[in-house]
């Protein structure tokens, strides 16, 4: 037993030096600074928005006020795309299963809008609700969160 464990230990000194060796021999004139590497599919803190999707909701929060339990409600978050690039929408998530959304699927084009229909189901739910809806899109950042409220009437 107390072989294998010097073998062990020798074997993993060995993998261990030959891992290292590789960094040692690369030297600093062959590192890439970071500030060369640039993904086209994002922007860069330094850069202005070129070609680039921007989404703007005419307002990201509404409030339906007093509902009646059982009432299903519904409203349409209008969007414009501002940006110079085509607008896609990948997908809308609801964070509660009594709130059903829908989005458009084809590319917005610029100067062009559209609407994200928000429906809250409120039965067998009561007093205050407060639901978020995040739509996830080719824009800088990739999501914008919407949010729906109101208060549910017994």
């Amino acid at each position: 037993m107390k072989h294998f464990v010097i073998v062990c230990s020798m074997a993993l000194a060995v993998i261990g030096l030959g891992c290292n060796n590789n960094a040692e021999q690369q030297g600093e004139d062959e590192l890439i600074p970071a500030s060369e590497i640039k993904n086209p599919n994002t922007l860069q803190e330094d850069e202005e928005p070129k070609g680039y999707p921007a989404i703007e909701f005419e307002k990201t929060h509404h409030d339906f006020g007093d509902i009646e339990q059982g009432q299903v409600v519904r409203y349409d978050f209008a969007f414009t795309n501002t940006g110079n690039g085509s607008l896609i929408i990948a997908n809308v998530k609801a964070s509660c299963g009594c709130t059903v959304v829908d989005y458009p699927e084809e590319p917005i084009a610029p100067g062009e809008g559209g609407v994200i229909p928000v429906e809250f189901n409120s039965r067998g739910r009561k007093n205050q609700f407060n639901k978020t809806v995040t739509v996830f899109a080719n824009t800088s950042p990739n999501t914008t969160l919407l949010t729906i409220e109101g208060f549910i009437q017994q």
